[in-house]
Order: structure tokens, then sequence, then C-alpha cells
């Protein structure tokens, strides 16, 4: 466990060096991105003291070796690895994890195998939980457009991401052409935005790469502190390799949270100095991309829903495929599995039906108070699987003489 996790926070990142260097040290949350790191933090040492605490560690012998730990990483990240970002806070909150975890320890019993009267309480407060997760993760995948003065430009340079090479050939956004300098975009491009649609096209002839990432297309909102590319970025369209990645504002930089990047596929994958006309847009919670390049076509869809917190509060890019869509989903199914797993075991009917019934009902209603886009009938197949497996286990592991099972109750 500990080699995973200094794997995890040693490993260079170049391409992020800049990012990096402007993150202080002495910072409790760190940056646009500062509420996601924190809950990182907390949750990547938490399963490093629940293991030290069923080996009979005390939580603060526990959080003493875990600030040893962290002070470790964070010194080598400060003087040796590349493109990490060290500071205060991930002291801190490692420290503050691994102490969790070791207190949380004792009462896993209890979680694992409660009796019938704690599993109904913990069924109907996990669904609760859970119900509000599915919730936030619609609100922050929404449009987030501010209201300022938008300027797009065709090609981007940002200090992270160099201009494109190759020949930029034209781009718009909602119909307004970009250029090499600034372009005012209408009020209208932002309405749009507001109302979770836009359509954005570029043509360009792409040379050989000549950085990890260049920027293809940058739109900034200018609204308050002069147009700085690393708080006031509104969409972004970047060529990573022979990859397209789009990003745009979403409500999750509000709360201080990740957001991701889109993975169009290969779009830029031809010789260089070949055209390519890629077209991405997105109305009522479907993101679509479709690309021309050498006589072929190539199309990528996303459905943009509660499920794409995973790529929120994860590093995880979206990636095009029926794998991705899948990996998505399954945060929300093992909680949910684990919900039916202590409704079962509460042998009451009652209480299984009821959070099976507020589970579907949160999966329904969702859509229809965020722009977010209908559930998908994989991810109804996956959710609702996992309720069913979770009911499953729970009732095969429950005795058939209940008068056994009663050290757990409280």
């Amino acid at each position: 466990m500990v080699v995973a996790i200094l794997l995890a926070t040693l490993w260079p990142l170049p391409e992020q060096a800049y990012r990096a260097s402007l993150s202080p040290v002495a910072c409790l949350v760190c940056g646009d991105q500062g509420v996601q790191d924190v809950i990182q933090n907390i949750i990547m040492l938490l399963p490093l003291g629940l293991a030290l605490g069923l080996a009979g560690v005390r939580p603060g012998w526990a959080a003493l070796g875990a600030f040893g730990l962290a002070v470790l990483v964070e010194s080598l990240q400060y003087t040796v690895v590349t493109g990490r970002d060290a500071s205060l806070s991930d002291v801190i909150t490692n420290t503050a994890g691994a102490a969790l975890g070791a207190a949380l320890a004792p009462h896993s019993p209890t979680l694992m195998r409660p009796g019938r009267r704690a599993a109904a309480r913990l069924a109907l407060a996990a669904v609760l939980v859970w119900a509000g997760a599915w919730a936030f993760g619609a609100w922050a995948l929404e449009g987030n457009p501010g209201a300022g003065h938008w300027r797009g430009r065709f090609p981007g340079d940002l200090p992270d991401a160099p201009a494109l090479s190759g020949d930029a050939v034209q781009a718009s956004i909602g119909g307004t052409p970009l250029g090499l300098a600034p372009v005012s975009l209408p009020l209208e491009v932002e309405q749009g935005f507001a109302r979770d649609s836009f359509t954005l096209r570029v043509v360009v002839r792409p040379g050989p790469p000549i950085a990890w990432r260049e920027n293809v297309v940058t739109i900034i909102d200018f609204r308050d502190d002069g147009g700085d590319a690393n708080n006031s970025l509104v969409m972004m369209l970047n060529r990573v390799r022979h990859r397209a990645l789009l990003s745009f504002r979403i409500n999750a930089a509000r709360a201080r949270l990740r957001t991701p990047s889109f993975n169009l596929g290969p779009a830029f994958d031809v010789p260089s100095g070949r055209e390519v006309t890629l077209e991405v847009s997105r109305a009522r919670g479907i993101l679509r991309a479709a690309a021309a390049r050498d006589g072929q076509a190539l199309a990528t869809d996303y459905r943009i829903g509660p499920e794409l917190l995973w790529a929120v509060m994860a590093p995880r890019t979206p990636q095009p495929g029926l794998l991705w869509r899948i990996e998505a989903f399954l945060w929300a199914a093992v909680l949910l599995a684990v919900i039916a797993y202590w409704a079962a075991r509460s042998r009451d009917t009652g209480v299984l039906v009821a959070v099976s019934s507020l589970a579907i009902l949160a999966q329904l209603i969702t859509p229809r108070l965020f722009a977010v886009a209908e559930q998908s009938l994989l991810g109804w197949a996956i959710l609702l699987g996992g309720l069913t497996l979770g009911a499953l286990v729970g009732r095969r592991s429950f005795p058939a003489d209940d008068s056994r099972v009663t050290t757990h109750d409280p």
C-alpha cells in the first residue's frame, strides 16, 4: 500500500511543471482545484490508516506515521520530482486521512455485518447521501458561463500550451469567427453556453507535434482579472500529440473541483500539412465531436450525466468507447450495492423497497432539474445491477435464524 502511494505521488509529470509552480507551499486549500486536492489527499491515505487500525495501531500513532510519510513525499516533490506541487495542505490532509481511517477501524464489523436495526439505519442514511452525490454530480457538470466579457483566440497561446504547429485555417464559436488577435464574443454566445448549447468549429493543417500539449482555441473571460489564463478559461481545445482534448467551464469550478478534459479521439492523426475539420457541439447534455480528415470521418459522443462526477473527483480524462462508459458508472454502482446490502440485512422488505425507490427516483428526476442528459440504457443496467447484486449478497449473508444476530445492534 505504501509503495502504491509513493508511485502515485512521486511519478514525474513534466507537462504540469508550470501549473505546479503556481501553487504556494504554505497554503491550506491550494489553487483552482484546491477542494478536490483536499478530498483526494484525505481519501488517499484513509485505506492505510484503516489497515493500521485493523492491525491494532492507535489513531495517534497512525497519524504520526502518515505525517512522516507525507513530509517525505512533499520534500521530494519540492526538491526532486518534476511537475508535482508540494504544499502544507497535502501534509495536513494526508495525516487527517490516515487518522480517520484508523478511527473507523474499530467500527468495521458493524459496517460489514450490522444487525437488523443498524442495517436499516445505515441503508436509509446512505441512500440519502448517494442521492445527494448524484444531484451534486449533475449540478457540477452544468455549464458555468459567469457574466463577463469573453474573448476567443485561434490558435491560442498559453504558458503551458504553445500555439498549434502548422497552419490555422479558420475557427468559429457559435458562428463568430476567431483569429490570432483576441476577438470579443457577442452576448449570444454566452447566452447559448448558459443554455447548455455551443458549437465550436475549427479547420487546421497541423504540423509535427512540437510539445506535449498545443493550444488550438482558447476562450477567456476578461471579467475581473485582466484575463488571467489559469483562472478565467471558459473553453480550451488542445492538441495532445494526435488527439483532440476539449475542456469548458462547468459549475465544478465554483466548488474548486477539477474540470475534466474530454478526449475527442485521434482527430489530428494525419500527415503533416493535411487539412482537418473538427466540429464540437454540446446540446441537451450530449457532447458530440465530428472530425473529417483524409476523406475519413471520426465521430465521438459523450453523454454528460451525474456519473461523470467520477471524472471531476478523480484525475481521469473521459475516453471514447464502451469501457469508459462502464467505468464512469462504477462508483455509483458500488455505492448502490453497499446500500442494498445493508437494506437486505435489515430483513425488512419495506426498507429495501424504500431505498431502491429513492435511488431510482433520484435517477429519474435529476436530468429534469439540471442540464444533463437522460439516463442511458447502459446506465440503468449498471445501477440497477448494483442494487440487485447488493440485495442478493445481503440476503445470503444473513443467518436463517434471526435470533443468532444480536451482537451489532445498539
